[in-house]
């Protein structure tokens, strides 16, 4: 049974960067499952792929994937407003987030 998805996306080798992102059927969460599928990716990328940065950004009022962000270390870099496009038209502010492979 498939409870969510999660992955590595723009993945840039030179400057050895990526962004995480993941989704959790509402069924599972507050579980864990997603903190500890998010550390799994995190440490695959360091470990295995020689990443030095993963961030990652949520919507301001979604505290659950926030919690995420930070559980898995990363700390707040800052608003990006008007960053995510919808599909009504309008825009959204997202948070970032970041974590280093030497933190």
């Amino acid at each position: 049974m498939v409870i969510g998805a999660i992955g590595l996306f723009e993945i840039d080798f030179d400057a050895r960067s990526c962004e995480i992102g993941y989704s959790l059927g509402s069924r599972w969460w507050g579980k864990g499952y997603g903190t500890e599928a998010a550390l799994a990716v995190r440490d695959f990328a360091f470990k295995q792929i020689g990443i030095h940065r993963i961030q990652g950004t949520c919507h301001p009022e979604n505290s659950a994937s926030e919690n995420i962000l930070k559980k898995i270390g990363m700390q707040f870099e800052g608003i990006m407003r008007d960053a995510q496009r919808n599909r009504d038209g309008t825009y959204s502010d997202l948070k970032l987030y970041a974590v280093l492979s030497d933190e």
